[in-house]
């Protein structure tokens, strides 16, 4: 984590020009199937479980020199009982395969919240959010673009749930995600 900190303060602390910064952002959707992992402790034992859905993430990202990638993306997931979403920044490196396919492997930081059915804004569980993605970009034109991805994200969002007297802690929101990038 501290490595991926000092990384990303090089890359803003460089002479670059914000105009230069800016120009040139590619902008995104992308369909989520998250799987959760978490811990229910209802005082008599701790319980792991996992459940899936799907959501989605909008997101906006930067190419530099075509071998890294860098984006940010806000995301929402509904689950049974429960919303999680999303804030994140990350950076990956490109290995370009031909001119139209690239693989990439990367970093990515941010945060989460988690709100319950019942519970109100101020009870949300809010927390750190960080792990790598693989995955694959089709470059289709040069104003469209498919991505595909597996991101393995860890976190730590603690819930005490009234409704059933347990503290739930979501250790992990695992995505297979299907992306469409339009370039203006």
């Amino acid at each position: 984590m501290k490595c991926f900190t000092t990384f990303l303060l090089l890359i803003f602390c460089t002479s670059i020009q914000a105009g230069s910064l800016l120009s040139n952002l590619r902008y995104g959707v992308t369909l989520l199937s998250q799987n959760i992992t978490f811990d229910i402790d209802s005082g008599t034992g701790v319980q792991s479980d996992s459940q899936s859905s799907s959501g989605f993430a909008v997101y906006a990202e930067k190419f530099y020199h075509q071998k890294y990638r860098f984006s940010g993306s806000v995301g929402l997931v509904s689950h049974t009982g429960s919303k999680i979403v999303t804030t994140t920044l990350s950076a990956d490196y490109l290995y370009p395969i031909d001119g139209r396919t690239a693989l990439y492997g990367g970093l990515a930081a941010g945060g989460a919240g988690q709100q319950y059915e019942g519970a109100s804004l101020s009870d949300m569980s809010l927390g750190l959010l960080y792990g790598g993605q693989l995955g694959v970009l089709f470059f289709i034109n040069n104003h469209l673009t498919i991505d595909l991805a597996y991101r393995l994200r860890s976190a730590n969002l603690e819930a005490n749930v009234a409704a059933n007297s347990s503290l739930i802690t979501t250790t992990s929101l695992d995505e297979v995600a299907l992306g469409l990038v339009i370039n203006f």
